[in-house]
């Protein structure tokens, strides 16, 4: 037994996926923590606008990120013009992730609890966007030219910081907290990345970057549609029980199950993370290397989807009611409805990734698109009667027919590939 895991540990791969994991998984489970500490330290008001602005962020996002991690996974092909791009993106990115932060103000600001928090979000929450925007991009990169591991440490790094700051309650504001914490996270990695850069490749002349973003815009646009409706199926129930059931508390409890999802998910996104630019390199490659590394792909996800159903089912109720109290408990049904649907969506393996990674991002993006579209109609028109399970299962319902629509659209796909 301990020869099969030295020999697992010693492909560095799965070496990788397993740092990944533990790093996103100490994520998810510092960001539960925090939940519960800014419901002690602060109210749960606040926990409800944090969410919010959170879920605006991840949102947003996908505008002032022009698709990143996709895009440079593909410029892969174009490595001597792939720093030269990412620094021509970063400069776009940094500048619209101020203007949709004030964008982001105007639609939560009747949302906002005390004067203090009124008075200052004006100029805070641009400033919340900006940060992680910056370091995002980095990690991002990072991810992209295979070092995924310190990519996710990146973005790991803020999280204890800002955990220390909610715990001893050092900022009346909230978000002074996060914002410091991005921004120490970003000075002890400065070293690291200074060294990293090849400054030969690099040429911030206007000409440069103009050419480097008309050349890759296009690219992006592609890569910034399919994100935007990634993170919009996710977040549509969020906003759709702020805005139009105009109910936080319920809210919150559905961007609970989310959030308690995602840690079940935390073994699928780090395979992910990791394997993207193999799998990348695989679809361009007519070697037979692609049909080993989706098979699997697949057979991880299912292993680690059942794992985390069952893990969910004997301890989410607990974890719901000693993180965020009785208030919120009904999120544990959502959960394992959630749960569900994403078990279904484990055995069809990364075909979604894949059909990005080979350039049908727009298609994916569009079939999702129109499948959310009738998850909303449907909830528009079942909520009043059947209240937040017909969003569960109406999200469940979505990812299933998604992934059966884009098995046939990729059919011939795979059996070239002799996937299927």
């Amino acid at each position: 037994m301990i020869f099969r895991i030295k020999n697992y540990l010693q492909d560095k791969d799965n070496y990788r996926s397993i740092v990944v994991m533990i790093l996103t998984l100490s994520s998810s489970l510092i960001g539960i923590f925090s939940h519960k500490l800014i419901i002690k330290n602060y109210s749960t008001d606040i926990l409800e606008f944090y969410l919010l602005t959170v879920s605006w962020f991840l949102l947003t996002s996908s505008f002032f990120q022009f698709g990143s991690r996709p895009t440079y996974v593909t410029l892969r092909e174009d490595g001597d013009n792939q720093l030269n791009y990412f620094f021509t993106s970063s400069i776009f990115g940094i500048l619209n992730s101020i203007f949709f932060g004030y964008v982001t103000y105007v639609l939560i600001k009747k949302y906002l609890v005390g004067s203090i928090y009124y008075e200052s979000l004006f100029i805070v929450i641009p400033l919340f966007f900006l940060v992680q925007t910056i370091n995002i991009f980095i990690s991002f990169y990072l991810i992209s030219i295979n070092k995924s591991v310190q990519g996710i440490l990146l973005t790991f790094l803020n999280l204890p910081i800002s955990f220390t700051f909610i715990y001893f309650k050092t900022f009346n504001n909230l978000f002074f907290g996060f914002i410091l914490s991005h921004l120490i996270s970003l000075i002890i990695c400065l070293p690291f990345l200074l060294k990293l850069i090849d400054y030969q490749k690099v040429n911030f002349s206007i000409k440069s970057l103009k050419s480097n973003f008309v050349k890759n815009f296009p690219l992006s646009i592609k890569y910034t549609f399919s994100d935007f409706i990634d993170v919009l199926t996710n977040r549509v129930s969020v906003f759709f029980l702020a805005y139009y059931a105009n109910d936080l508390t319920e809210m919150v409890e559905f961007s609970i199950a989310l959030s308690l999802l995602k840690i079940s998910m935390i073994g699928i996104n780090s395979l992910s993370t990791v394997y993207v630019s193999k799998l990348f390199d695989s679809i361009k490659s007519k070697s037979g290397e692609f049909l080993i590394i989706f098979n699997k792909i697949r057979f991880s996800f299912i292993l680690i989807s059942l794992s985390s159903f069952f893990a969910i089912y004997f301890l989410g109720e607990q974890a719901i009611l000693y993180f965020y109290s009785e208030k919120y408990i009904y999120a544990f049904r959502l959960l394992m409805i959630l749960q569900f649907g994403q078990l279904i969506h484990s055995f069809f393996g990364p075909i979604s990734l894949v059909a990005i990674l080979a350039g049908f991002p727009i298609m994916v993006a569009t079939l999702k698109l129109f499948f959310t579209t009738i998850m909303v109609i449907f909830n528009l028109l079942f909520f009043d009667k059947y209240g937040l399970d017909v969003l569960a299962f109406s999200y469940v319902g979505l990812l299933f027919f998604w992934n059966l629509t884009l098995l046939f659209k990729m059919k011939s796909y795979f059996i070239n590939k002799r996937a299927y």
